[in-house]
């Protein structure tokens, strides 16, 4: 048995009461209102389904039931069958831009009625339903911090020189006076018995003008 509520929205008492049986038959639980205020106050109520609802109403007409019921979030998305003789283009443009559907009284038999019913219970169940908004964005991963510069590299020649050890100086023969030469690195006097310089540690070459040597400072 189905478990669809359906809300019958009818002044004409013999139409209402004809309609109920026929869809209670076709296994659905119907309630309903020979008003239309009593109709929206069930349809806010009840939360039905599907309303059937007749057009050609007193006051509220139906079509004024219609606009309220698509104006508040409960029943703004409810299956709505309208069923009327009117020919009006007009009405039929506005029910149908409010969204339900549009059926012609004279065309339509209570035989007819559970199936209407059912078909648009089923459409309505197999429309996409309205996407999900999508996630917040994630919050930004905090910017991670540079690697420290790479040491500068070290050619082999100066690694060589910086790690030489420095020989201690040697004392001049006595009774002689030892050359002096500038030293190209640092520029310091250097007695010619010297193979590295003292202070730079940069290798002197020999008196004969070596690599390392500027010119004869005697």
């Amino acid at each position: 048995m189905s478990a669809e509520r359906i809300l019958i929205v009818e002044d004409d008492d013999y139409l209402r009461k004809a309609s109920e049986i026929a869809l209670r038959r076709a296994g659905y639980t119907v309630i309903s209102a020979p008003t239309g205020r009593e109709g929206i106050n069930l349809a806010r109520s009840e939360q039905p389904h599907l309303i059937i609802l007749d057009l050609l109403m007193p006051q509220p007409t139906g079509l004024e039931i219609l606009r309220t019921l698509r104006g508040e979030a409960a029943t703004r998305t409810t299956p709505v069958l309208v069923i009327s003789n009117s020919s009006m283009q007009r009405v039929v443009d506005e029910v149908t831009g409010l969204g339900a559907e549009y059926i012609v009284k004279a065309d339509l038999s209570l035989k007819e009625l559970a199936g209407r019913v059912e078909r648009k219970l089923a459409s309505t169940a197999q429309a996409p339903a309205t996407p999900a908004a999508p996630p917040p964005p994630a919050p930004a991963a905090a910017a991670t911090p540079a690697p420290p510069p790479a040491p500068r590299p070290v050619s082999l020649a100066a690694s060589a020189v910086q790690s030489r050890p420095v020989p201690p100086p040697q004392a001049p023969k006595p009774g002689t006076i030892e050359d002096t030469h500038e030293c190209a690195g640092c520029g310091a006097m250097i007695g010619t018995s010297y193979a590295f310089c003292p202070k730079c540690g940069r290798p002197l070459g020999d008196a004969r003008g070596g690599r390392g040597w500027r010119a004869d400072a005697r």
